[in-house]
């Protein structure tokens, strides 16, 4: 998802850099329009359970807000389930690019639980989030 927002560079609405600007803006329309456009991409990226509960949702901030809540915990017995993987991977009857991607794949996996990975680029890629 996080990919997706930054291709389109929309990614600073999710994180709260991009923030709505004055009422009296000529940008406060836009901003609400990229704002909500933002919403309904989560929503369809999201499954209905989850939508349900991010629906009414007053900005895109808060959507992020809730989804890290919901997903920034880890969970222990994945995280265990993980290491123990990882401690008991062999390469078997794989091949070597098998074995490598099923290791790389449960590194990854253990890396996303150890932090949240966050993608703040700065100044200048704030400056630029709002780029309407």
């Amino acid at each position: 998802m996080e990919v997706a927002l930054i291709a389109k560079n929309k990614l600073g609405f999710v994180l709260g850099d991009c923030t709505k600007p004055h009422t009296t803006s000529p940008l406060a329309g836009q901003w609400d329009i990229c704002d909500k456009m933002v919403i309904s991409w989560l929503l369809n990226a999201v499954i209905k359970d989850i939508g349900q509960n991010i629906l009414f949702s007053s900005t895109v901030r808060d959507v992020g807000l809730q989804l890290e809540r919901r997903f920034g915990e880890i969970d222990g017995t994945k995280l265990f389930r993980v290491q123990r993987d990882l401690c008991m991977i062999s390469q078997n009857n794989m091949s070597v690019a098998n074995c490598f991607t099923q290791i790389n794949k449960l590194w990854n996996d253990y890396n996303s639980m150890i932090t949240i990975p966050h993608s703040r680029c700065g100044a200048e890629c704030a400056k630029s989030c709002c780029s309407l």
